[in-house]
């Protein structure tokens, strides 16, 4: 299923959100050929600074997802409240799992 045919979700929440998840994917594309050796590291300080570019603005997008999703909290659209439910829900397992 596309995000696509959620049309109760606006079309800047959904472009938002397929651009994090993107991005969120090209950062770890990148440290995956980096680790490859298929992609020519940095001097040092620069690679720290390119490295922090990447995961900085994917987890500044990622943050922007998730304030636009607990926006839908208190929504008198019943699939924006369902979405934010299950969005806490699968945070709340995700972190129930890191202390096992």
């Amino acid at each position: 299923m596309r995000l696509s045919s959620f049309k109760w979700i606006s079309q800047s929440d959904r472009e938002y959100s397929v651009l994090a998840v993107e991005y969120a994917a090209t950062a770890y594309e990148r440290l995956e050929l980096l680790a490859q050796g298929k992609l020519a590291r940095l001097p040092a300080a620069s690679q720290y600074a390119a490295d922090k570019s990447y995961f900085s603005t994917a987890a500044k997008l990622c943050e922007g997802l998730e304030r636009a999703i607990q926006s839908y909290r208190d929504s008198e659209d019943l699939h924006k409240t369902r979405a934010c439910e299950i969005w806490n829900h699968i945070l709340a397992k995700r972190e129930a799992q890191k202390t096992e």
